[in-house]
């Protein structure tokens, strides 16, 4: 455990038992950042060698409250109440402060007239930047314009078709917490319940509430995706429940064997069948032992998920399925790889 007499993390001025750290996350070289609450160095690194050090912002006492990186410029974008978001980079020489940059935007709505409290941040895979609010959720993607004062840098409603009609995604709604799965996906915590979109973000796929779903509570404050093995964890005030997505972070290639489960099919199951292993986005084809094909899906990530039904909704008949996989990346050399499931009526 790190604190401040074994570390460069520095205390509250004006309470030395109070070490205050509000979010962490590694970054593609190892380098562990952590946000230093109220303290005179917002922002703490701790290199994969062990050695760290404190960064002091160019505002004064600010009291960062989420962290996400950015994996495409590694820059780190932050909530602070007060000052909407904050962004850090800390150039090439990491621990070094003489290339360092800050930058600081209020999160302005054009619906409200008026500058929205933002309560969380995500960097998704692309390097665009996510923001939930009190009212809604906005989206940032100028990338390194931030630091120069571009025009084009002010936040925007992402426009889309949901439930209630077409307009501003979530306006009214208090986003609390977003996140994405291994197909892109994004996972949105809100005050009524979870919304999921799909990778463009221009459609709601699923929305789970107290009232379809075994959710224990509407306001989920947390959501941390295990993008390997498809699970969602959700953190409401009635404690942690596990979700099983229909999607896994898939590689370039597929792994050396698929996984697949149950395996075999019992005749009292009817749930979903697992696949993975699989290469991102492949195309998967279910074969019988004769060579005929009775059903074919796509991956989402490296997962694909089959209900043990042919093309016609019907449940094929007892035996030994292929689950053929080929991947859709190098379309003039294809990569395939064969699993087999048993299944039993």
């Amino acid at each position: 455990m790190y604190y401040s007499e074994n570390s460069a993390l520095q205390t509250v001025p004006g309470d030395p038992n109070n070490t205050r750290v509000s979010d962490v996350g590694f970054d593609s070289k190892g380098n562990l950042w952590a946000t230093n609450v109220l303290s005179p160095t917002s922002i703490y690194v701790r290199t994969e060698s062990g050695v760290d050090k404190g960064f002091a912002n160019n505002f004064g006492q600010i009291r960062l409250i989420d962290m996400s990186i950015d994996p495409i410029n590694e820059y780190l974008w932050c909530v602070e109440p007060s000052r909407g978001i904050v962004v850090y980079d800390p150039g090439k020489e990491v621990l070094s402060s003489n290339d360092d940059r800050w930058a600081n935007f209020q999160v302005y709505s054009s619906f409200e007239n008026q500058n929205i409290l933002p309560k969380c941040v995500y960097a998704d895979n692309e390097g665009r930047i996510w923001i939930g609010t009190v009212s809604g959720i906005f989206v940032e993607d100028c990338g390194s314009g931030v630091f120069d004062g571009s025009e084009n840098c002010g936040t925007r409603f992402p426009i889309m078709q949901d439930e209630t009609g077409l307009g501003p995604f979530l306006y009214g709604q208090s986003v609390n917490f977003i996140t994405e799965d291994g197909a892109g996906r994004k996972w949105i915590g809100t005050s009524n319940g979870i919304y999921v979109t799909n990778n463009a973000v221009d459609e709601v796929v699923l929305h789970l509430t107290t009232d379809n779903s075994p959710l224990a509570d509407n306001n989920v404050t947390v959501l941390e995706i295990d993008k390997k093995a498809g699970i969602v964890y959700i953190g409401t005030r009635a404690g942690v429940q596990m979700y099983r997505t229909d999607a896994s972070i898939g590689n370039p290639y597929h792994d050396a064997k698929l996984l697949i489960y149950p395996n075999p099919v019992r005749p009292e199951y009817s749930g979903p069948i697992i696949i993975q292993g699989l290469a991102h986005d492949s195309d998967v084809k279910i074969a019988d032992i004769n060579g005929k094909l009775v059903y074919e899906t796509h991956s989402l990530g490296g997962q694909a998920i089959w209900y043990g039904k042919d093309f016609n909704g019907r449940k094929v008949g007892s035996g030994v399925y292929f689950v053929i996989g080929t991947t859709t990346q190098n379309t003039e050399n294809p990569a395939g790889i064969i699993g087999k499931v048993v299944l039993v009526h």
